[in-house]
């Protein structure tokens, strides 16, 4: 029969094939990885239901107990959060479901239930501070290159790989649209408005290299990472003074929520996304404090809009 280690490469191998995104099978190869180190390499017909809660309960529980009592040390002394310990469970699911199936085993994580996920809180950039990081931007090339670039972040909702994947083409030969290339290299088109544009146009203008990515280092023509991304976000952080969330992300958080706040519907939302179940985004980024719910209300109550008229 089939060894664990035998099983988890083939496991690997299956996730690639089935296109999911490199820091998804990174998290794969990291939990079962460390999960494989705990138990020994046996075969998969030898692992129980009842060995599944044992590593659950006095590994993984044991280590969120260490991570209670002393939180500031969590790499230290192998602490998990229970969020962390939440994901685990989860990618322990998936590989025993995907084992079970692929060598006809029973699975021994039938039957335990699947954590709940917490409620997420918002990891939306303030508008406060985009704009505080739009004024600290200078005034050069370079600095045209990154208001195009926070404006295309915060009026797409895209991605970081599809930001990337963007080209000189894209943007110059379809107006205010391009199709992208994003999680599971999946492709999809993003759209901008006019601001976004004249942003871009001027980038364009002045931009010197001879590659067809868009986002280009000012030294030596060569494409922005995604690293290099983070880099140029963080430097106008600091410059600009701002403590909240700054990255590419919390600019796709920031488009859905404002998107919804203005009125949009969810649906609609769903698909400039880039979401195929609307309940993701409704479950990730349709995520608003009790004052701001409070306030959505406010805004757009039905009764209002009726009185309005009496």
């Amino acid at each position: 029969m089939t060894t664990l280690n035998e099983a988890f490469q083939e496991f690997l191998y299956a996730v690639r094939a089935d296109s999911l995104s490199p820091a998804t099978i990174k998290q794969y190869k990291s939990i079962v990885s460390n999960y494989l180190q705990m138990v020994g390499d046996y075969s998969v017909d030898e692992i129980e239901r009842r060995d599944m809660r044992s590593y659950i309960v006095e590994e993984l529980q044991g280590r969120a107990t260490r991570y209670v009592d002393a939180p500031q040390r969590p790499q230290t002394d192998g602490g998990l959060s229970r969020a962390s310990v939440a994901t685990h469970v989860t990618v322990l699911h998936r590989f025993w479901s995907w084992v079970a199936s692929e060598y006809q085993i029973d699975n021994p994580m039938k039957g335990i239930r699947r954590p709940r996920r917490a409620s997420p809180e918002p990891k939306a950039i303030e508008a406060q501070d985009f704009i505080r990081l739009f004024h600290a931007v200078s005034d050069t090339d370079a600095g045209i290159r990154d208001r195009a670039l926070l404006c295309l972040l915060a009026d797409t909702g895209a991605r970081l790989g599809g930001v990337i994947s963007l080209t000189v083409p894209d943007v110059s030969n379809q107006k205010q649209s391009a199709r992208v290339i994003e999680k599971g290299l999946k492709s999809r088109l993003i759209f901008w408005t006019y601001y976004t544009q004249r942003m871009l146009d001027r980038w364009l203008a002045v931009r010197k290299s001879s590659n067809d990515s868009l986002w280009v280092s000012m030294n030596d023509g060569n494409p922005l990472t995604a690293s290099g991304i983070y880099q140029l976000l963080k430097r106008l952080k600091k410059k600009a003074h701002v403590r909240g969330r700054v990255n590419p992300h919390s600019f796709r958080h920031a488009f859905a929520r404002t998107y919804l706040e203005n009125g949009g519907d969810l649906v609609t939302l769903a698909r400039l996304m880039g979401h195929n179940d609307v309940n993701v985004t409704a479950n990730y980024y349709a995520v608003f404090s009790k004052t701001e719910l409070a306030e959505l209300h406010g805004k757009h109550s039905p009764l209002l809009k009726l009185v309005e008229d009496l």
